[in-house]
């Protein structure tokens, strides 16, 4: 179908729904002409490749408003074409838009020539059924760079969700886009999606307390278990002082996950303000709903202690809650997943795009890299018989947030 068929039907579906689109829908971006090739595990129906190559082929809503294609998607890498019944939709596309499909990372990059010939690259390392340490993070990464190294110049990289499950090469990742000075944008939907109700800190709050309430356990520990540590960094990064970096980590599972709740390792009071702000909370208590209870401990370097407690069975989605100093009231808020159509996905399409034009990531990839190693030592405590771990290397971190607000404002699409 031609832009002028696409944007066509986008009015005209636009006027049924009443809703009104903004002159952009006839002007293009003026990061148009740029084209981006985009590195995927695997592209099928609602995965992450899905939800974030398919809104640059074809658009996005962000609230009521309506963006162009802010891109020319070149050129396509698949690693694993889908096996269940999701399909494969790479190949259907790719006769929709006209875009390449290469066979390796170096191709989709050069395009089948001798030298770097994309202007952005998007990689989406994770296909929801993989174990985690199995997913090619490193793999599509180092490839990237290393076209980046041969050409010698290097383009803006958006990294969906984690770097790595892998302390070492988050870091390693990280300090290649400073070495080579590209633009790095990384990290999870739920880090920028819509909050309800709006909640940001200031550089003024000293926070005590912080925990995520969220659904991750068997058999996601990890990919669900990043979202909600991600959604903590995110929100904690702001406080007074900015990131100090984490001192310690401890997992915990079954009935050791509420005997430190009773022993004051983590606050009942601020996992109900969490669970509170939840639109499916069943009723019960959640000691007899969560069946496989698990919990994150985290200790900052400047005495704020952080969880992550999986309220799978009680309560889904991933909620927040802190105790702020000097505030006698809990604050608390739901990072809203819109999950109709995965639109919280536009969110982090419209930050690449931003980054496209600016040049500068909206906040700093220590933030995904600080929660990569995070869950990688929390996994090492949690195969160590659940022992508290000193992590130095994380206590090393400093970083200070990015742009306000940190997160996409309205009630979402």
């Amino acid at each position: 179908m031609d832009t002028t068929r696409r944007n066509f039907c986008k009015t005209a579906l636009a006027a049924a729904a009443g809703l009104s689109l903004p002159a952009s829908l006839a002007a293009a971006s003026n990061t148009r002409g740029k084209r981006i090739a985009a590195i995927v595990v695997t592209y099928g129906l609602r995965t992450h490749a899905d939800n974030l190559v398919t809104r640059l082929l074809e658009g996005y809503w962000i609230n009521e408003r309506f963006y162009t294609p802010p891109f020319e998607v070149a050129s396509v890498h698949v690693l694993h074409p889908p096996k269940d019944n999701r399909g494969d939709l790479s190949k259907r596309l790719a006769e929709s838009y006209g875009f390449r499909l290469s066979g390796t990372v170096a191709d989709a990059l050069t395009l089948g020539t001798d030298d770097l010939a994309v202007d952005g690259v998007v990689i989406v390392s994770e296909d929801g059924n993989t174990s985690w340490a199995k997913n090619p993070f490193f793999r599509f990464f180092s490839q990237v760079v290393d076209v980046f190294h041969k050409s010698g110049r290097s383009v803006p990289v958006f990294n969906d969700k984690a770097l790595s499950h892998d302390w070492i090469q988050a870091e390693w990742m990280v300090r290649q886009s400073r070495e080579l000075r590209f633009p790095l944008l990384a990290g999870s939907t739920l880090a920028v999606t819509f909050r309800r109700p709006e909640l940001e800190f200031s550089a003024n709050d000293k926070l005590d307390e912080a925990l995520v309430a969220c659904g991750y356990g068997e058999p996601h520990v990890e990919s669900g278990g990043f979202h909600g540590l991600e959604l903590l960094q995110a929100m904690v990064e702001r406080r007074a002082g900015g990131e100090t970096g984490i001192k310690a980590v401890q997992c915990l599972e079954g009935d050791a996950v509420w005997e430190a709740g009773e022993k004051g390792l983590w606050s009942r009071s601020l996992f109900d303000a969490a669970l509170s702000r939840s639109d499916d909370t069943l009723t019960g208590k959640p000691e007899d709903l969560i069946k496989k209870p698990l919990a994150f401990l985290i200790e900052y370097n400047d005495g704020l202690r952080g969880s992550v407690i999986s309220s799978s069975g009680s309560v889904g989605g991933y909620n927040f809650a802190a105790r702020v100093r000097g505030r006698s009231e809990i604050q608390s808020t739901q990072a809203f997943y819109v999950g109709v159509n995965g639109n919280s996905f536009s969110c982090l399409v419209d930050l690449f795009r931003r980054m496209m034009e600016t040049g500068n990531p909206s906040f700093p990839p220590e933030r995904t890299m600080l929660t990569c190693g995070t869950l990688d030592f929390l996994m090492r405590s949690r195969s160590e018989s659940h022992h508290r771990l000193e992590t130095p290397e994380l206590a090393a971190v400093r970083y200070e947030p990015g742009v306000s607000p940190s997160y996409y404002q309205g009630r979402g699409s």
